[in-house]
């Protein structure tokens, strides 16, 4: 299924021969389009993130501090490094090409599978690397993370007919 979507064409003859002209989302590698190039600290201060909030906030920089957690970005959210930071969290960020080997040798305490676009089944590199964790380091996610994991455990994964947001929508 494709769609096209234009604020400035209207024509629904031009926006059918692009919809129809546009490749299949479906087995698509959408993350090597959203990655990071290489490894990062998570380094924003978030002392500075609560300096800008008219009510005081308790906030921790977890800087240097508390457990080291290796996420792996398929397409991030900047939110979730922030969040795990505020947990008190020493926060390395990799691509998500990264191999166990290049995770394991930053000595993580967890790895964070991130969310990310598209469908998770054309993404074995990324399976491959979450197979070769398993066991040796905990594991957590979220979103595309999370279906990955359960790819590299054996199981099946299906699109939804509706998202799946919460229990009071379809």
């Amino acid at each position: 299924m494709t769609g096209v979507l234009s604020t400035t064409d209207l024509d629904d003859a031009s926006l059918v021969a692009k919809a129809q002209n546009s490749p299949e989302l479906v087995g698509q590698d959408l993350v090597r389009e959203v990655m990071p190039a290489g490894n990062s600290e998570w380094a924003q201060p978030l002392h500075e993130i609560a300096r800008a909030a008219e009510t005081p906030l308790p906030v921790r920089d977890g800087a240097g501090a508390g457990r080291h957690v290796v996420a792996i970005d398929y397409g991030m959210k900047w939110n979730i490094p922030r969040h795990l930071t505020e947990m008190g969290c020493r926060v390395t960020i990799v691509p998500g090409t990264a191999t166990a080997e290049e995770i394991l040798a930053l000595n993580p305490d967890g790895v964070f599978l991130s969310n990310g676009p598209g469908d998770p089944r054309p993404l074995d590199y990324a399976i491959t690397t979450i197979r070769d964790l398993l066991g040796k380091k905990p594991i957590f996610g979220i979103c595309l993370g999370q279906q990955l994991l359960g790819l590299a455990l054996g199981g099946e994964i299906f699109k939804l007919k509706f998202g799946h947001r919460g229990a009071n929508q379809p």
